[in-house]
């Protein structure tokens, strides 16, 4: 049993053309209308009645991309400096001119730290496009600087451990 309010080749349910009553596609990209050409094997062309191909007048569409992104490279030097320079401060502490020069050499992990992190992503994204490339030497600079910065506190953390425990012996 089938519905009886159907029948066969129903207007109500026909895809409407996708051409006008002159045969030119209404979806066209212009006003000037281009039929496609086919390439025979001899090299002549001829028009194609595929609807879906491209005209040979048209371009392809080539896309654009905007960066999305400005560059942190100032504020990662800034925090890669900030990093070497507290670590520096450890060897004030081991010559005895600042007693207290361990601290900054021990706190100086967290700007070195954000600036490997930061200049890491930052550095990814410049490569991936999506941040912009003017700050990529600025950022690459802070990167390594930073790496050097976490070394450095962790080399001056681990003297000042070792003159620690050396005195703290020496008592006993």
């Amino acid at each position: 049993m089938s519905n009886p309010l159907l029948r066969p080749n129903d207007p109500r349910f026909t895809k409407p053309s996708v051409h006008d009553a002159e045969g030119k596609n209404l979806f066209s990209e212009g006003n000037e209308i281009v039929t496609a050409q086919a390439a025979g094997e001899d090299g002549t062309t001829a028009a194609d009645d595929n609807i879906y191909s491209s005209s040979t007048a048209s371009t392809p569409y080539q896309p654009r991309f905007e960066v999305s992104q400005s560059h942190r490279g100032t504020l990662l030097m800034v925090l890669a400096v900030t990093g070497v320079v507290g670590s520096l401060c450890g060897v004030s502490s081991l010559a005895g001119w600042w007693v207290l020069g361990w601290v900054p050499a021990f706190l100086a992990i967290v700007p070195a730290g954000c600036a490997v992190g930061l200049g890491l992503q930052d550095l990814r994204a410049i490569r991936m496009g999506a941040m912009d490339p003017k700050g990529q030497k600025l950022t690459h600079l802070a990167f390594w600087l930073g790496v050097l910065g976490v070394f450095a506190s962790l080399a001056m953390d681990g003297t000042v451990l070792f003159f620690v425990i050396y005195f703290l012996m020496s008592l006993v």
